[in-house]
């Protein structure tokens, strides 16, 4: 008899027919046969009484859920219902359920195979049963009793039925950023000739989409190492990725946009068909597991007791192959290969954990152990001092330990802190230095135990040192302070003496490094500022996890006393400033200190805050601001409003790399600004939480033009927002995917049209879906504001030409959708001159014509192409491209999608290396737009003596260690702060 319609009939079975040719429809053209063997009801194994009609009774299933870290519900397909219903068994029908939690992702054939289908009358039953079935013969893996079938791939069939998948919903959404092990079983089928080259699995935000031949348009992961010709055991397929996030929805199968078959010898007839030319597979025993990864870091004061170092997530099962292995960041022959470690540390120390799984990425992950042993008079070996020392009396010595009981006070003379001198601080304690000269030199100023001291004072005429001592060389350590390092007027007798502060840790204290009514210079360079609220101490420890403290404020300058600090000029250079409210904080008539090549990373407010500071123009040279997520502003925790208040000018919803404000500002060249992630500037709502580059306000200076040149803007709501109140120039700077590039934000109505310099800066937008109120802007001048655009203050002719680069085509948009300069209606309009072309693509040359609003846009040539530099001026001379006039820079491009894999690290090579290592490594591509750092610490101390900030580019960065002491060190590859690798690396010569 003819086939029934197709949707009814599961694989390739049709009841009571079997397959031998397909026809040219891609139906299956058949002959009738029995079932051979059993044929009367309850004669299969171990079924018992069977009701006449089996599908009265319906089942239901349970909801999904993850009790032993598997994801997967009804993971070895065990629970299957209406098992005896003679119906098709193919997972596709909706009209009934066939097997709890799974159904087929493409509408098509997957099938349940159970052994209460075996004994059944019914072709349509026995067909389905186990061991012996439509496609062959197969016990199910490990004494179970069901198990899947796909149709991995039929060359004959229709356009859109060549595949089909086996899905389920997930017990639980994917953690974003987290790495997930997925497995499963596979064995040919009998009757199938042919094999593909890989199966694999995908996790996905909702029911996948079907693509073209039946493939799912997915991104997934594909095991060509497994074996799939196998007929008579089980096969694993294995795989780890990183997700996404949100992911809710897994699907077995084949994958590959091109299908890749091969014959396979010893194809079979089963007892039900004759062999078929596709691939077939049985498919057992599905585990979804998230990798385990260490747990978060913690603090104790109890350095005896032995802890167990926590783990988030279950050790995966033996089947996975994977191994454990511990190290320590301050003993390298600690190694422990369980992934339950019991360890007890006596400093602060960090454990990596690697997970390797054969065949797959290692994974590694950190938790910190910080140690705050307690100390006090009865210690056995220390040496309790308070009250007031004389130079003459007392000094500091190497090796020993000192607990401050009460208020110190260290008068006339010089004074030394080597390194291995560490000097425990009571609660609430302070040392004062009066009249004399401390040396902080590579020794260490801590709290004694659980609660912060107040801080070390160098009061009016004294000095202060601080740097790395010892061998090998140590950092200086100023570390769980409420006050941190105050230094105080003058220098000793009230000369001129420099301050400098150089190679210092400062570490979990409320304020790092005071600056008050400074009217000497100094210098801070290479230090370390970063804070933990796991770390922080009482007052300030950790409440919960919406309710903490981060540092307040590592570098604060203020002028108190209100003296005028001509002259006085301190340079920040070098330094890492690292999870504060502000990195860098300068109050009213202070002066405002140079920032030169400093790292500004997850500062929560702003990397650096000036309000209406002493000096005029400050220098601001580059220097990279990396602007935190949402996380701690979504926390909310009480801290952040006081921050706030600390910023008149501020929003409660915005994290900035610079707030300015006040007539002295900050003169910015070179600096980059980069968001925490790609930035989705098509959106037409505003976000909750903006990332801005650089905001100043109220700018007047004194003489002169206000500068802002050659800045990079990358993934940020608003790359530059300034309020100026004169002339400026706004040069050379490179705009990259950020919803405005330049906003003029007005001072207010009145007075004549202020003038800019907007020349040569480089828009890399992209396109959007509408031009609208919040579209992207390349230049966007607020309300009330009349301004002039000019290529040169004071200049005429072709030197004053706007030669600005709006290009969307880096994104693929060649419409250029964007509103380039908008000029809000309220101002009166103004002429913007440029060349004839806007826009030039270096593949294809596109001419698009601005979009604007309310400007009048003006060409000064008549042609496309302008004439090279040094005939009229008309070109950029840092742009690199002569001939083309208006083409900026090349910008940074991003890190093409690679292989499925984590974010790794590799080898050093030379190792051990004598004058650089060459550390090659690989970003993620959801690791690309993270703070990506490499940081060296000393295996022996854990004191960071190297910090690179990496390229996600570039595969592989040269690190310098030919100024290091010989020994053992260990360098970690951190995505957002959270090391993601880490290796050791010797130095040896």
């Amino acid at each position: 008899p003819p086939p029934p319609p197709r949707r009814f009939f599961a694989g390739w079975g049709i009841p009571l027919l079997v397959a031998t040719m397909l026809g040219a429809n891609g139906y299956v053209a058949v002959a009738q046969q029995a079932r051979p063997g059993a044929t009367t009801a309850g004669s299969g194994p171990a079924q018992g009484a069977i009701p006449s009609d089996p599908c009265q009774y319906p089942q239901e299933c349970a909801p999904p859920t993850a009790t032993t870290g598997n994801l997967l519900s009804n993971a070895s397909f065990e629970t299957v219902i209406n098992c005896r219903c003679p119906q098709p068994r193919n997972m596709a029908n909706t009209t009934t359920t066939k097997v709890c939690s799974w159904t087929d992702a493409n509408n098509t054939r997957s099938d349940i195979y159970a052994t209460c289908a075996t004994g059944s009358t019914n072709a349509s039953v026995y067909y389905y049963g186990a061991p012996d079935n439509y496609f062959g013969t197969q016990a199910s893996r490990a004494g179970g009793n069901a198990y899947l079938g796909v149709m991995a791939y039929s060359p004959g069939g229709t356009a859109n039925d060549r595949r089909s998948y086996a899905n389920t919903m997930l017990a639980a959404p994917l953690a974003a950023g987290r790495t997930y092990y997925a497995e499963y079983y596979a064995s040919l089928a009998e009757i199938a000739q042919l094999k593909v080259n890989s199966l694999g699995f995908a996790a996905t935000v909702g029911y996948p989409g079907q693509n073209t031949d039946g493939l799912l348009g997915v991104s997934a992961v594909s095991d060509a190492s497994a074996v799939l010709s196998d007929r008579s055991g089980w096969q694993v397929v294995r795989g780890t990725f990183v997700a996404q996030g949100g992911e809710n929805s897994f699907t077995l199968g084949y994958f590959e946009p091109t299908a890749v078959t091969a014959p396979v010898a010893g194809a079979t007839p089963s007892a039900y068909a004759s062999v078929q030319g596709l691939a077939y597979y049985y498919l057992d025993d599905a585990l979804l597991m998230a990798v385990p990864r260490a747990g978060a870091s913690f603090s104790t004061t109890n350095c005896s007791t032995a802890t167990v170092l926590p783990v988030d997530g279950l050790a995966l099962p033996a089947s996975s192959g994977a191994t454990y292995r511990w190290t320590s960041s301050t003993d390298p022959a600690f190694v422990l290969t369980t992934l339950a470690a019991s360890v007890s540390p006596s400093v602060s120390t960090t454990y990596t954990l690697a997970v390797s799984i054969p065949g797959q990425p290692t994974t590694t992950s950190s938790v910190t152990v910080f140690v705050n042993c307690c100390y006090n008079a009865q210690t056995p070996g220390i040496v309790t001092i308070s009250g007031t020392r004389f130079a003459s009396s007392f000094q500091f010595a190497a090796g020993q330990r000192y607990f401050v009981s009460g208020n110190l006070l260290l008068l006339g003379g010089a004074y030394t802190i080597p390194a291995g001198c560490n000097v425990c601080v009571a609660a609430g304690v302070k040392i004062e230095v009066v009249g004399a000269t401390l040396t902080l030199a590579g020794g260490t100023l801590t709290a004694a135990c659980g609660q912060m001291w107040d801080g070390l004072y160098i009061q009016n005429g004294s000095d202060f040192i601080s740097q790395a001592g010892g061998s090998p060389s140590r950092n200086a350590e100023i570390s769980y302070a409420t006050a941190g390092l105050v230094l105080m007027g003058g220098g000793l007798n009230n000369n001129t003496t420099a301050f400098a502060v150089a190679n210092t840790n400062f570490l979990h204290n409320y304020e790092s490094l005071n600056l008050r009514d400074l009217t000497r210079t100094g210098t801070v360079s290479n230090c370390v500022f970063d804070s933990d609220p796991v770390a922080m101490l009482s007052p300030y420890a950790l409440v919960s996890s919406t309710s903490y403290t981060h540092t307040l404020r590592h570098v604060v300058c203020t002028n108190a006393a209100n003296v005028a600090p001509n002259g006085v000029q301190v340079v920040l250079s070098s330094n890492t400033f690292k999870r504060a409210m502000f990195g860098v904080w300068v109050g009213p008539g202070a002066p405002a200190p140079v920032l030169r090549a400093n790292q500004f990373t997850g500062n929560f407010v702003a990397g650096a805050y000036s309000n209406a500071p002493y000096a005029g123009q400050i220098e601001m040279s580059g220097n990279v601001f990396r602007l935190p997520t949402p996380a701690v502003n979504t926390d909310n925790p009480p801290q952040l409003n006081q921050a706030y208040a600390l910023a008149p000018g501020s929003d409660r919803q915005e994290a900035y790399g610079v707030l300015a404000s006040g007539p002295g500002v900050y003169r910015s060249s070179g600096n980059q600004f980069r968001g925490p992630a790609v930035i989705n500037i098509y959106s037409d709502l505003r976000p909750t939480y903006r990332q801005l580059g650089l905001s100043a306000s109220a700018a007047t200076p004194s003489t002169g033009a206000i500068s802002f040149a050659d800045n990079f803007c990358q993934h940020l709501y608003e790359g530059m927002r300034l309020q100026l109140k004169s002339n400026s120039n706004i040069t050379g700077n490179t705009f990259r995917q950020c919803v405005v590039g330049l906003h003029l934000l007005g001072p207010g109505a009145g007075g004549p049209p202020n003038r800019h310099q907007v020349q040569c800066n480089t828009f890399l937008m992209g396109g959007a879906a509408l031009v609208s109120a919040n579209s992207p802007r390349g230049i966007l001048i607020d309300a009330n504001y009349p301004v002039e655009l000019t290529g040169q203050l004071g200049g005429t002719g072709a030197a004053a030409l706007l030669k600005n680069n709006f290009d969307s085509s880096t994104f693929g948009d060649l419409y250029n959708n964007i509103v380039h300069v908008w000029n809000d209606p309220s101002n009166p309009p103004f002429y913007y001159d440029t060349f004839y072309c806007v826009r030039y693509g270096s593949s294809s040359p596109f001419y698009d014509p601005l979009v604007v609003q309310n400007v009048s846009v003006q060409s000064s040539a008549g042609s496309f192409f302008v004439p090279v530099a040094g005939s009229n001026g008309n070109d950029c001379p840092h742009d690199g491209y002569p001939s083309a006039g208006i083409r900026a820079r090349s910008a940074l491009v991003p890190l093409s999608p690679g292989s499925v894999g984590g974010t790794s690290l590799e080898i050093a090579a030379p190792n051990p290396a004598h004058d650089q290592a060459i550390i090659a490594y690989r970003i993620a591509p959801v690791d690309v737009a993270q703070d990506l750092t490499l940081v060296v610490r000393s295996l022996l101390s854990g004191t960071i003596v190297r910090e690179v900030k990496l390229d996600a580019r570039r595969n592989a960065v040269a690190v310098p260690v030919a100024d290091l002491p010989e020994g053992a060190y260990v360098y970690s590859l951190l995505v957002n702060g959270r090391p993601a690798a880490t290796h050791r690396l010797m130095v040896s010569r």
